[in-house]
């Protein structure tokens, strides 16, 4: 997972606001094995803390 400090919310601005966040990281339609029917994976929750 590789995360980025872009807010997705332009009245925000372009930086997220400095603070702790939770996050989740949600994958649909992931195929494990040749054979296998689609899945979607959600990680544990991880905590992450932006800084000015």
């Amino acid at each position: 997972m590789l995360i980025g400090t872009a807010s997705c919310n332009a009245a925000m601005g372009h930086a997220v606001a400095p603070g702790i966040y939770d996050v989740i990281v949600v994958l649909n339609d992931i195929q494990i094995g040749s054979t296998a029917a689609l899945q979607r994976l959600r990680s544990a929750r991880a905590s992450v803390t932006i800084t000015s």
